[in-house]
């Protein structure tokens, strides 16, 4: 009888332990994919602002004044 029980524990405990694995990756990756949308999304409100920001200032200071961004 312990024989037995001990060969279904260790095909269940291999079972689990693989099973843990693939859903531990499957949702490693999935918060993965939720930090690079965030992160794309402050990064092109940063940029947007900061084009903003140049364009007013180009604006004010005159037609040509653009150059003086311009690296």
């Amino acid at each position: 009888g312990h024989l037995f029980l001990f060969s279904e524990y260790r095909y269940i405990g291999i079972f689990t332990g693989v099973f843990g694995v693939a859903i531990f990756l499957f949702l490693d990756s999935v918060k993965g994919f939720g930090t690079k949308i965030l992160s794309g999304f402050i990064g092109m409100k940063i940029a947007t602002y900061a084009n903003a920001r140049t364009n007013k200032e180009t604006r004010v200071l005159g037609r040509h004044s653009s150059q003086l961004f311009a690296l």
